[in-house]
């Protein structure tokens, strides 16, 4: 997700199964602009290669590559190291939110990036509280779905405030729990069947 944010050429993207030989972490397919149309390519990530961004002549990709090697390295200093401002920005709230370190969030200054990782540190941690202080609705909301979803919490998700969001949280939420009675309090038919 973070490759679809920092790059709106990359049309998908699929995660591959870890490998400790060094394989590839992720295939998708970049859309290249040629004139009024553009063509499909295929890709390939290798998260924690550095070498494979260094190649890269365009320094945009470049930092894009590395803003991926940070990110799976949970890695500050190659952060650091960009020489675009809103992509490090982009890195360090992808670093703070794997690592599930609110202090690097909070020190991001695009409002975005800085709700985004502290929604990913708050999901990791299960911290509830962090929620609460989210600004943004759609943030605020996912935290608590994440929340809700991973743990079982139907508190967190009770704190959400759009309907259809709650339901899914719920839904997820009652079959971690294992209590199939809960889901006669769902009022949405499709999550009833989740």
């Amino acid at each position: 997700e973070l490759l679809k944010i920092a790059d709106k050429n990359i049309t998908s993207i699929e995660v591959t199964r870890p490998r400790k030989d060094g394989g590839r972490d992720a295939i998708g397919q970049y859309k290249l602009q040629i004139g009024q149309g553009g063509i499909l390519i295929d890709f390939a990530v290798e998260a924690k290669n550095l070498s494979t961004c260094e190649i890269l002549q365009d320094q945009g990709l470049r930092e894009r590559c590395l803003v991926t090697v940070a990110a799976s390295m949970q890695d500050l200093s190659i952060c650091d190291k960009l020489k675009i401002v809103a992509l490090r920005g982009l890195c360090y709230g992808a670093v703070g939110s794997i690592k599930q370190d609110i202090a690097i969030c909070e020190k991001l200054q695009n409002a975005t990036i800085k709700e985004q990782c502290l929604s990913g540190a708050a999901a990791g941690t299960g911290d509830i509280t962090i929620c609460s202080r989210l600004e943004i609705k759609e943030y605020r909301n996912n935290c608590y779905r994440l929340i809700g979803a991973k743990q079982g919490n139907l508190n967190a998700c009770e704190m959400i405030s759009d309907d259809r969001v709650k339901e899914q949280c719920y839904a997820v939420a009652v079959s971690v729990i294992k209590d199939i009675g809960l889901c006669d309090q769902l009022t949405f038919v499709e999550e009833k069947d989740i």
